[in-house]
């Protein structure tokens, strides 16, 4: 007899971290200068513009955020052409 564990209670997947090093794309430089301060996608842009490259825990450190969100936002980021990945570690 096999017992089936309702969906509720079933463990969902972790969320990778990639731990690959990142940086500004020339239009990303452009970007950073004409978003607003409050807007999150601006302070990463700032930060990585900074401390260029940087992997995806000292941005979340910087930004005083959460490595999942901070993750979120490069990767929408990187999709948008403003931030490219370095390296992979």
């Amino acid at each position: 007899m096999r017992i089936e564990i309702p969906p509720i209670f079933r463990k969902k997947p972790k969320f990778r971290i990639d731990h690959a090093q990142y940086a500004l794309t020339p239009l990303g430089k452009q970007k950073a200068e004409q978003f607003s301060t409050e807007n999150p996608q601006a302070v990463i842009l700032d930060i990585i513009n900074d401390r260029s490259p940087c992997d995806i825990e000292e941005i979340a450190e910087e930004a005083k955020i959460t490595p999942t969100k901070a993750n979120i936002i490069v990767k929408t980021l990187v999709a948008k052409g403003y931030v490219r990945k370095v390296n992979e570690s």
